[in-house]
């Protein structure tokens, strides 16, 4: 009797994880409380009426990585950092600048499930978000 899982065993319970991540409600970084835990997390931003998911991540330590995304210095430059200072028309600076803007325009949905301890499952569930949300016109930040 094989105890291995299968592909389509370790797809599905990724979609499952993808899926619950999409079924969190966002919100404000001072009012979310970050586990130190592994998982994958959503970055929402835009006014109250739209609100479109502009990053998916994923961290071994969500706490630090959000702590990272809103961090006022530049010694800690995150790709959502980077790439939201290449973005658009913004002209955002490294800095306080940069965590104001974050902090007043953005929101902040994770995921912290036990399951999350494999990197390698958080990164399927991080591609597979990605791939959806690009299809379905979310103005993501990263990379295809």
């Amino acid at each position: 009797m094989n105890t291995h899982k299968n592909i389509k065993q370790v797809a599905d319970e990724a979609i499952k994880l993808a899926e619950c991540l999409l079924n969190n409600k966002p919100n404000k970084p001072g009012n979310i409380e970050c586990p130190t835990k592994a998982g994958v997390y959503l970055i929402y931003c835009g006014d109250s009426r739209k609100k479109g998911i502009i990053y998916v991540g994923e961290s071994d330590n969500i706490n630090r990585r959000l702590r990272g995304h809103l961090s006022a210095g530049e010694s800690e430059v995150t790709s959502f950092r980077g790439r939201l200072k290449d973005a658009g028309d913004l002209n955002l600076k490294y800095g306080p600048e940069m965590k104001n803007w974050v902090t007043k325009n953005c929101e902040f949905a994770l995921d912290d499930d036990d399951m999350y301890r494999s990197r390698a499952l958080r990164k399927l569930v991080e591609a597979i978000l990605v791939v959806f949300l690009k299809d379905e016109g979310e103005p993501l930040l990263n990379k295809s």
